[in-house]
């Protein structure tokens, strides 16, 4: 089974190499020259030679532009993509017919939903040769420049299903801001619905500087919360069999569209899903092929995935619970954490060190040290955000048929959304260092190397010792 994540690791390679200077034909003609002289008759090498190339050509079909846009739009029809909406105005990606995107500023009203169709006149500047590096990310993307409107852009479209999606989002966030009062209210939208940017700056910037602001975003393992909740019910009913798996994986799915189905959402609910399966199987050494499954669903889709730093923070972390959970597990559970009654604080601990071990590289070289407090943090406020969703959404629904009823089960969710916050601000207020970062490619590599070596040294000890056992 093995042979699954080295062909998508191939694939992988493949992906860079052809985005990296195109410099996918040389490694594909090395490869196919080891494959022709020493090893002709190892099939596994020509499956990762087509495996390679398939990855290549891919990003080289995602990287072919289409026809020249013109530099004066008149009344063409274009799709909203992407909305960031403040009390001031609006900003849109749009994206024509032909896969074209613009970024647009509108004012605040009317509201503009994903999906919605718009038919402007514009003229279209395109991003200068020397561009930002945000302006280069989106003009891999296809995004090639800002439009300056020459009026009011008209809806010509708004019945999809993603603006439904939206709509029954919005409608949900504004019964949660009734139900609850702020900051919790805010806090309950982001860990339910993936909404931060109501958060207040002061609450926001506690939940950074203690390393929990993962909470207030929709990740692979909320959504893993959501399927294990589910989980639960379906062995209190006694539910047996595919069934078992089919309706954590739906449950998974509808979240997914209800929360508006966003590349970010879209991307926790894969792994999710990844974690889903792999407990129904019940075959921890099949979580890595599961993982490879998963990215290369994902890169097919968008092979630009393999650069957004959210998939790349939520693929490691899950490497981490699945390689180094046990491990990190077994070393707290021989320290006083190993007491029977601080069990709920040791697996949030042994699963906050497993997740950030494969993602320190790239907290040091991009994002930042992290805060010293995080592991305290996560370890005394992440065993209650399971509690929190779960409160969370049952009076979320409640407040779908009484508003009243939602108000009074409200105060059974307060108390837990009270302590995620306050204790995000108490743990902020303690003394830090300043912050640094390497900004080094090289020490990122190096990183990433260190972990990736020790397990595979672990993982060929493993094998030796089975075999060993077996003999």
């Amino acid at each position: 089974m093995q042979t699954v994540w080295i062909i998508v690791v191939a694939w992988v390679v493949g992906m860079v190499a052809q985005d990296w200077y195109g410099l996918a034909p040389l490694l594909i003609g090395a490869i196919a020259g080891i494959c022709v002289v020493l090893r002709p008759q190892d099939r596994r090498l020509w499956w990762l030679l087509a495996a390679c190339m398939a990855g290549a050509g891919r990003m080289a079909w995602y990287q072919w532009m289409p026809e020249p846009v013109p530099t004066v739009l008149t009344q063409q029809t274009v799709s909203v993509s992407e909305v960031r909406a403040n009390w001031l105005e609006q900003r849109l990606l749009v994206r024509s017919e032909n896969g074209y995107g613009f970024l647009v500023t509108l004012p605040p009203e009317p509201v503009l939903l994903r999906g919605m169709q718009l038919s402007v006149s514009a003229t279209v500047r395109p991003f200068g040769v020397d561009r930002s590096a945000y302006e280069a990310s989106l003009r891999k993307r296809h995004v090639i420049g800002t439009l300056i409107l020459k009026e009011t852009p008209l809806i010509m479209s708004s019945d999809g299903w993603l603006v439904r999606c939206e709509r029954i989002r919005l409608a949900t966030q504004r019964n949660i801001q009734m139900v609850f009062r702020e900051p919790i209210a805010s806090v309950v939208v982001g860990m339910l619905l993936g909404v931060g940017g109501d958060v207040s700056e002061p609450v926001a910037q506690a939940f950074r500087s203690s390393g929990t602001s993962h909470i207030l975003v929709i990740s692979g393992w909320n959504i893993t919360i959501v399927a294990a909740l589910c989980q639960m019910l379906i062995q209190a009913c006694r539910v047996q069999g595919m069934w078992s798996l089919v309706i954590p994986l739906t449950v998974i799915g509808v979240y997914v569209i209800f929360t508006g189905a966003s590349a970010a959402v879209v991307r926790a609910g894969y792994m999710g899903a990844v974690m889903v399966i792999g407990k129904w199987l019940d075959r921890p050494r099949d979580m890595w092929n599961i993982i490879a499954v998963a990215v290369w669903l994902m890169s097919i889709g968008d092979p630009l995935t393999l650069w957004d730093l959210g998939f790349q923070l939520s693929t490691f972390a899950t490497i981490g619970l699945i390689g180094f959970g046990n491990d990190v597990d077994g070393v707290l559970a021989s320290t006083p954490l190993g007491s029977q009654q601080l069990g709920w604080a040791r697996e949030g601990l042994a699963a906050t060190i497993a997740a950030q071990i494969p993602t320190l590289p790239i907290m040091l070289c991009r994002l930042g040290a992290p805060s010293p407090w995080s592991l305290l943090a996560n370890m005394i406020i992440t065993p209650v955000v399971p509690f929190a969703m779960a409160t969370g959404a049952a009076v979320t629904l409640i407040a779908w048929i009484s508003p009243l009823g939602a108000s009074v089960a409200a105060w059974i969710a307060i108390p837990a959304y009270a302590w995620i916050i306050d204790g995000s601000i108490a743990i902020a207020a303690l003394p830090a260092p300043v912050q640094w970062q390497l900004e080094q490619v090289w020490v990122e590599w190096c990183l990433h190397a260190g972990w990736a070596a020790w397990l595979v040294i672990r993982g060929t000890s493993v094998s030796t010792n089975r075999t060993q056992e077996m003999v």
